[in-house]
Formats: structure tokens, sequence, C-alpha cells
């Protein structure tokens, strides 16, 4: 690789030219130096492999960024309650929700899909969510869906249920290294 070379050719340049490398003495001298130069910078070489996950250093080097630990569907969202809501003219359902951000990563904005499910766990309900404050890594927040009784089909599914299950799938995240 060009870079790991680029390293190498630095070190031997460096112990040749420069005095306080060779210290003024012989071959000898100069030979153990640049010895131990490529050890080290066999080494270093060896960490970038462990670092790229075992990849052909030969094949390109790809970066290390934080979006490589984060998973398909990296965020979780439990289901904490559902309210009733009644108003003068109209009523409805709101269900309160907590989104966890179990990977080490800050988020600064996601969206997705929450698919609401009951006891069998059968579909329902999809719901296009969208979050655009930041998320520290290993935090929750909470939020709350409402479901009006202008939608009606779904508004008396939630009634009927009494256990709601929550999925939070196709989810787009936007971290720091999208910037």
């Amino acid at each position: 690789m060009r870079s790991r070379a680029k390293i190498s050719s630095v070190f031997v340049f460096l112990s040749l030219l420069s005095p306080s490398f060779s210290g003024g003495v012989g071959d000898g001298v100069i030979e153990k130096r640049v010895t131990v130069l490529e050890k080290k910078t066999v080494k270093i070489e060896k960490r970038l492999d462990r670092l790229e996950g075992g990849k052909d250093p030969e094949a390109g080097f790809a970066p290390l960024n934080a979006e490589r630990a984060l998973t398909k569907n990296p965020l979780d969202m439990v289901y904490i309650s559902k309210e009733n809501l009644v108003g003068t003219s109209k009523s409805g359902i709101r269900i309160n929700l907590r989104i966890e951000n179990p990977t080490r990563v800050r988020i600064n904005a996601f969206l997705g899909d929450i698919i609401f499910k009951d006891e069998r766990s059968k579909p329902f309900y999809k719901y296009k969510f969208y979050y655009n404050q930041p998320l520290n890594p290993l935090s929750s927040i909470n939020t709350a869906v409402l479901i009006m009784d202008s939608q009606t089909k779904t508004y008396l599914k939630l009634l009927k249920t009494n256990r709601v299950r929550v999925e939070f799938v196709n989810q787009r995240i936007f971290s720091e290294n999208d910037l």
C-alpha cells in the first residue's frame, strides 16, 4: 500500500541523511537503526491490518469511521404507555415511546418507520417518524405519537388492543460523519 510504503521510505530516508539519526558513526550503527525502524513499521502495519478488520493491505485502505459501528437499525424503541385523550370536538390516543441509542455514536438526526403491532405481533399501523435533535451515545429520549379519531380504523384497533408492541425499522441515521 502506498501510505505504508511512504512511511517506511520516510523512516529510512531520515535515518540515512539526518546526523541525529546516524550519530556520525559507521554503517553498522545505521544498519541497526534501519532494522529497528523497519520492525516498528511492521508492527504499525500489523496494527492497521487488525483495525481494518483483517483486510488485505494491497486491496486499499478503508477509512475507519463511526458509521461502520452502526448496524442496519441501531436505535431501539420501547413502548411505555397509551393514554386516551378526550376533547370537546375530537378524541384520540397518545402513545408514549422511548427511543434508545445503544451505540457509542452521537446521532444528530434520524428517521424511520414505527410499526405498531397487536398482542399477536400482527402489524396494524405504520407511522413515519422524523427526529432532528441530537441524541447522545448510550442515552434515550421520550416522545409521543398521537392517533386521532379521524383515523378510524387505527384508532379503534388501538382502543381494542391491550398490549401494543412497537418496532422501529427502515432507520436512516445522520451522524457527525455525514456533515
